[in-house]
């Protein structure tokens, strides 16, 4: 009886001892349900959770294209140097263009492929969509990738930066919105087109992806930049539709369990039934939404720009133009539109048009500035960029509102948007005459569909030919440096440093340096070549010194190329030709007297061989070429 009873006491004993560690574990488990809750759905590493940075340390500084709700920013100032401080490999991806004719290969990056420019602490990012499929974080002073995330398709657009602060995964607190092409996988015809995704900035881990739907238009594309208001965001896609919703407020697909969508609060389709058959599918809206009051205003190649009214959630504006419209309406300082025109699918010339949004829509037009027609690639004329505006930087403008764009026709233009000459132009459809801006500058530098960046007293420019810096002194622009390369994607600026994606398969940063690269790409940094043998006449600007204005035929990162010219130059009879030392690269300078009578035979001269030469200030030059010559 005695053994019974040690049995059922120890027995009584060790079941005390387990019911009370359930307890204790129960205790436990309860004490933060949510937190075991997220525990379960979080597909992060715990280590990843480490990497996000406490909230007051993010600064946005470039987060959307053409930085912000009226996109009118690009970044602070720049220096007066376009020195290369890094270069970094974005490689290249296949994307099919044309069925018929298959995959082709893309370099770099290109249209619109703004960076965005995110600053963490004391340290600077760029985010960047890339043709080899990728979206990439880059560490902005040395060019080092942080992470990279895969898409089916070349990246052609410009991503935009969300922030919920209430995220219950803290990495997923800060995302980027990025769409693609459809992938390379897909069709026109497919049931599913992850086109739109967004990405975690700390991690670089996909959060969702959205099905972008087929429709009448010939593309399920997204290259537009949305627009972040407050937690909603507002975009167009390239099948035509306009779309608003919460990016944080996502669900698993109903067709593919697999893939997480954001809920869609509202779509409207961004064109008419008698657009799909006068545009042949041309429905696409590749520019990116902006926003006046409670209003987001967007223009789409159904050749229409759209009001869409945030609080009915309905369209209540509605201006034609009937041409492709590709550029980004930029909201002027007088609450206006800014609006690019291409030469397509209209009897007249492409152009920029201003309008004013608070009037009817038969009576909006303020002016028009029309450019020249030009065949080149698939282009006829017209802009296919956005324009830019000074607003942010006006003080450094003399105080002086301007607009600067480039055409297909080849050309800058800086205009006033304030001050009307006495003519008048026909419209794009040659059926209203229209008052036309003042012309302040104009600058050959070849076809282009980039946006200038305006900075502090400065005007960057990028083409299909290079990229050229202007400074504004004195009331004028003057050229003080020049890149060769193949741009079609749109700089940003931050702290003195210009950064931008090329066709050729590289990143740039360019700004001033004092420990070059030793080994540079002479395809990259070479001598101004001829690009275009027909009438150009660039303005010659009044600095020079008393005894040689100071003509600059050619800048070089390696001297023994630049010593190569100057020898080639003596010989052709070029005898006041140096070499000048321009921070890390060596500029060959041809010297002319000014008083001398053949100072215009010898520009001209010049001019015919090297179209894109400038003039700079001849000060220290001599000083600085003594031991170079």
């Amino acid at each position: 009886m005695k053994f019974y009873f040690i049995i059922i006491s120890f027995l009584f004993f060790m079941f005390s001892i387990f019911f009370i560690s359930c307890e204790k574990e129960k205790n436990q488990i309860n004490v933060n349900p949510v937190e075991s809750k997220e525990q379960q759905q979080d597909t992060l590493p715990l280590k990843k959770v480490e990497l996000v940075q406490e909230k007051d340390s993010i600064e946005i500084v470039v987060g959307t294209f053409l930085g912000n709700e009226k996109r009118n920013f690009s970044g602070d100032f720049q220096f007066d140097n376009l020195n290369e401080v890094w270069k970094v490999k974005l490689g290249s991806g296949k994307t099919i263009v044309n069925p018929r004719k298959g995959p082709s290969i893309w370099k770099g990056a290109g249209w619109t492929g703004q960076p965005l420019i995110v600053k963490e602490n004391d340290e600077v990012y760029l985010i960047q969509g890339c043709f080899d499929h990728s979206l990439k974080k880059i560490r902005a002073k040395d060019g080092k990738t942080i992470w990279s995330y895969f898409y089916d398709d070349i990246l052609k657009g410009t991503g935009s930066i969300f922030i919920n602060d209430t995220a219950a995964n803290p990495n997923n607190r800060i995302l980027i919105l990025q769409g693609s092409r459809l992938g390379n996988n897909k069709t026109l015809s497919s049931k599913e087109v992850w086109s739109y995704r967004a990405i975690s900035y700390f991690t670089g881990e996909e959060v969702w992806r959205l099905n972008v739907e087929k429709t009448h238009s010939y593309s399920r594309d997204v290259d537009a930049s949305a627009l972040v208001v407050n937690q909603k965001a507002f975009v167009g896609l390239e099948n035509g539709y306009f779309i608003e919703f919460n990016p944080s407020n996502i669900a698993f697909s109903e067709n593919n369990s697999s893939f997480r969508q954001p809920i869609i609060d509202n779509k409207v389709k961004l064109y008419n039934k008698s657009d799909i058959k006068s545009h042949r599918g041309n429905l696409v809206t590749e520019a990116s939404p902006c926003k006046i009051g409670e209003r987001v205003f967007v223009a789409s190649g159904s050749g229409h720009v759209f009001g869409y009214d945030i609080n009915t959630k309905k369209i209540v504006w509605d201006f034609k133009t009937e041409s492709d419209l590709d550029g980004t309406t930029v909201v002027t300082e007088d609450s206006c539109l800014l609006l690019a025109v291409e030469k397509q699918f209209i009897k007249g010339k492409g152009g920029i048009l201003k309008l004013n949004p608070n009037e009817k829509e038969e009576n909006c037009v303020v002016w028009f500035f029309p450019t020249e027609n030009r065949n080149y690639a698939s282009w006829k004329g017209g802009i296919v960029g956005s324009p830019a505006v000074n607003d942010r930087f006006l003080t450094s403008f003399d105080n002086q509102n301007m607009v600067a764009f480039i055409g297909i026709d080849g050309f800058l233009y800086v205009i006033d948007p304030n001050v009307l000459s006495s003519k008048k132009v026909l419209g794009p459809n040659k059926k209203n005459n229209y008052s036309t801006p003042k012309l302040l500058f104009k600058k050959k530098i070849g076809p282009s569909i980039s946006t200038p960046v305006f900075s502090k007293g400065k005007l960057l420019v990028a083409g299909y030919r290079g990229l050229y810096l202007f400074k504004y002194l004195d009331g004028k622009f003057s050229q003080i440096d020049y890149r060769k390369g193949t741009f079609e994607s749109t700089p940003s600026v931050n702290n003195g440093n210009a950064y931008i994606a090329s066709r050729n398969g590289y990143m740039y940063c360019f700004g001033e340096v004092n420990n070059a690269p030793e080994n540079h790409d002479k395809k990259e940094i070479s001598k101004i070549t001829p690009t275009d043998k027909k009438k150009f006449k660039p303005k010659i600007s009044n600095e020079i010194t008393e005894e040689y204005v100071s003509v600059v035929v050619g800048s070089f990162k390696i001297k023994k190329n630049a010593t190569k010219l100057k020898h080639k130059l003596i010989r052709e009879g070029y005898e006041k030709t140096i070499i000048s030392p321009n921070s890390n690269y060596h500029r060959v300078i041809i010297r002319v007297l000014p008083q001398s009578d053949k100072y215009n035979k010898s520009i001209k001269k010049i001019r015919k061989k090297f179209p894109n030469f400038w003039i700079v200030p001849n000060k220290d030059e001599k000083q600085k070429a003594k031991n170079n010559t």
